[in-house]
């Protein structure tokens, strides 16, 4: 019996593996170093934040459409719902995430410029899908903003992990 969605649900369940993987180990690296006596800074708490959450998000925007296309069958119904929810992800989680960085007055060291530039750029390239003017919802966006997603938390994971080896306040 062939897979609703097919090659989509292959790629969307390894991207989930891929995400949960991730997030598990990097909470248990920063739980770690929380055993060790070091404390987090506020800057570190923020990204900690910054990778569960949207690590979490990520790996959950990969599993809706897999359970969607077991619903409704109609592949090009489910990019649509996928393009308002990583629209709403997008749109209710980057507004949450610059309010937390201002609250502690935090720095933007490059990453984390690159992060937020990454993701502006995609809410662009979602909104005008979501329009459907230009082009239709279709598997790639979503799993480009799904990687996205698990990347920008890798990257911040990275940079936190080299405060950690450093012993720096923030990078």
């Amino acid at each position: 019996m062939p897979v609703p969605g097919g090659n989509a649900t292959n790629i969307l369940t390894s991207l989930m593996e891929v995400g949960i993987g991730f997030v598990g180990f990097a909470t248990i690296v920063v739980a770690i170093q929380m055993s060790l006596g070091k404390p987090l800074t506020e800057f570190q708490v923020l990204l900690t934040h910054y990778y569960i959450e949207v690590g979490l998000l990520s790996v959950a925007l990969a599993g809706i459409p897999v359970a969607l296309m077991d619903v409704f069958g109609d592949q090009l119904l489910v990019w649509r719902i996928l393009t308002y929810a990583c629209l709403l992800g997008v749109g209710s989680y980057l507004p949450l995430y610059i309010r937390r960085r201002r609250k502690i007055n935090a720095p933007v060291p490059l990453t984390s410029l690159i992060v937020m530039i990454g993701y502006g750029m995609l809410t662009v390239v979602l909104a005008l899908t979501a329009t459907e003017l230009i082009w239709v919802p279709s598997m790639g966006l979503v799993i480009a903003f799904v990687m996205w997603g698990i990347g920008s938390s890798s990257l911040i994971f990275v940079m936190m992990l080299g405060q950690f080896l450093e012993g720096e306040e923030a990078v």
